[in-house]
């Protein structure tokens, strides 16, 4: 559990080694998006950002500031587009589990979700980023085909 003293606690999930049944990714068996049915859910194509790539350090007016790279603002483009037209009638409100299946072409990234979940709030497939609550998060390997799977489940008897 991740406490921030600004925001409500967390909690966050990460496997490095997903289960494997008959060559197909197996979703996690743990969590609220695992247990109730994904009220949204949608695939992204093409290879997601990794952790480390993701800012760059620029020298404006003497100073050092750490800004967005561009391989993670192009990605967000990607996603965007791609979200646009799967996103529902109205953003989805209500405490919410993440859950991502991400499937790398070379190697196993670390994604930063707080990129994943700026692209959905800017895409208004979710209200805010603040109401997801948990996260779930599978990373494997598929040179043929990278993307992301993302799905989203309320908590508890919300509506």
């Amino acid at each position: 559990m991740v406490r921030n003293a600004l925001l409500a606690p967390v909690a966050i999930v990460k496997r490095a080694r997903p289960t494997v049944l008959a060559g197909r990714l197996a979703p996690p068996s743990a969590g609220a998006a695992a247990r109730s049915s994904s009220v949204w859910s949608a695939v992204i194509r093409g290879e997601p950002t990794p952790r480390r790539s993701i800012h760059e350090i620029v020298v404006i007016d003497g100073a050092a500031r750490l800004i967005r790279s561009r391989a993670a603002r192009l990605w967000q483009r990607r996603a965007m587009a791609q979200l646009l037209n799967g996103r529902p009638m109205r953003p989805l409100a209500g405490e919410m589990a993440l859950e991502c299946l991400i499937w790398w072409k070379r190697r196993f990234g670390d994604l930063d979700d707080a990129l994943l979940v700026e692209v959905l709030e800017r895409a208004a497939v979710i209200a805010n980023g603040e109401q997801i609550r948990e996260r779930h998060v599978v990373s494997a390997l598929d040179p043929d085909d990278a993307r992301l799977v993302v799905r989203l489940a309320r908590i508890g008897g919300a509506r």
